[in-house]
């Protein structure tokens, strides 16, 4: 049976994303809403036969995150919600910087008879949420029907994402976050490109994507940092530098991060593990091998994700295609931070399917990008699309002046 929680997260979860719908049609409301209703029963149903099958609501596998998650923070089922400190989400993670999910289940356990199915209906709702505020962002820049093909492309293709809410890790959370992290960025430089920001509204968004990005910092703290650097690196190619000293500077900044990540106080400071502790042998190999693993006919990869990564094969080209078509345009921060997964992920952590997530709304939105331009060269521009068109890059980031002082 679901508990009264797991039914107010799911009813707050489809009061929010039909209010965020809004530009959208009606249809495609009703049908997004559908959706959410499926995952939801999905999830539910999972969840409760494993219980019935095993008496755990665990998925048991070759992973003990699962379990590692789960039984650290059981130790907190006694406490009050009041009672519990930071300190206490730290000794759950073993003294890790890196204790974000464990404080989520902490919490959980105080509130609920067994967190798992709240954590998993907590990470669809974030999942959605950011889902359908990029989406909005992508109307912006995009207009409707390409918005709407991203929006569920991403909520029903794309099954990672509900496989890894329904596992007991923290993959499912971060890419929810990333997903509000990224419309929300998105947001800001689209705004000051149409000279429709000021600096109340800027402080807000940029307050709110610093502490999304807090909040990936304590779940996993290499990630929030590759967040923050591609920040960075977008604003720093923005300046006023001449192009030739920007690439010499862009470059000469990832040699040194390529030669500190060989470092072990880098690593430490990272909390990368060991996996990054010895250099590998041909690293360019395992680069690739990490962006098209795991492979569909891999053994014992569930169905839904088999019928994905044929499609990620497809999707991942045209990607790379359409960034090199647009390659101008594309310099920022999506570029950056797919670099940085790329080598991060794919080659010294060397776990890439589900630490990766985030990179496949990026992937996704060059896709859009260059559907968009195509059709704009078609069509001929025009105001409105010129206005709708990419993510620029902008000299000044975080204020601008607002209509009443130019």
């Amino acid at each position: 049976m679901l508990g009264n929680f797991e039914i107010l997260l799911a009813i707050a979860t489809l009061v929010t994303v039909a209010l965020l719908m809004r530009p959208f049609d009606m249809r495609l409301r009703i049908l997004f809403l559908l959706i959410i209703l499926v995952r939801f029963a999905l999830m539910w149903w999972l969840t409760t036969s494993l219980i019935r099958q095993t008496g755990s609501p665990l998925n048991f596998d070759a992973a003990i995150d699962d379990q590692k998650y789960y039984y650290q923070s059981a130790q907190f089922a006694t406490k009050s919600p009041f009672d519990i400190t930071i300190n206490d989400c730290i000794a759950a993670a073993d003294g890790s910087r890196q204790y974000g999910y464990h404080c989520l289940l902490v919490i959980l356990w105080t509130l609920t008879p067994n967190p798992i199915l709240p954590a998993q209906f907590l990470k669809e709702a974030l999942f959605f949420c950011g889902l359908v505020l990029l989406a909005r962002t992508w109307l912006r820049m995009y207009g409707r029907r390409l918005a709407a093909i991203g929006l569920f492309f991403l909520a029903t293709v794309f099954t990672p994402a509900f496989y890894y809410n329904y596992r007991n890790q923290k993959d499912g959370l971060l890419l929810g976050l990333f997903l509000l992290i990224m419309a929300t960025v998105d947001y800001v430089f689209w705004l000051q490109a149409n000279s429709l920001a000021t600096r109340r509204k800027m402080f807000t968004l940029w307050l709110v994507a610093g502490t999304l990005i807090y909040a990936v910092f304590v779940i996993r703290l290499y990630t929030g940092v590759i967040i923050l650097v591609a920040l960075l690196l977008h604003v720093f190619m923005a300046s006023r530098l001449r192009m030739v000293w920007r690439l010499v500077s862009l470059a000469s900044i990832l040699a040194i991060s390529l030669i500190a990540l060989q470092l072990g106080l880098v690593r430490d400071a990272l909390e990368l593990g060991e996996s990054v502790s010895s250099p590998r042998e041909f690293e360019g190999v395992f680069l690739l091998q990490g962006f098209l693993s795991p492979l569909p006919w891999n053994d014992g990869l569930p169905a839904g994700l088999a019928v994905y990564y044929w499609v990620y094969w497809l999707l991942l080209p045209y990607a790379l295609v359409a960034l090199a078509r647009n390659f101008r345009k594309r310099v920022g921060w999506h570029l950056f931070l797919y670099v940085m997964i790329y080598y991060i992920v794919a080659g010294p952590v060397g776990d890439p399917p589900r630490k990766r997530l985030i990179v496949h709304p990026i992937l996704v939105s060059w896709i859009l990008a260059d559907w968009h331009s195509r059709r704009r060269a078609t069509a001929g521009g025009g105001r409105l699309a010129q206005n709708l068109g990419e993510v620029p890059m902008v000299r000044v980031p975080f204020v601008v002046p607002s209509p009443e002082s130019r």
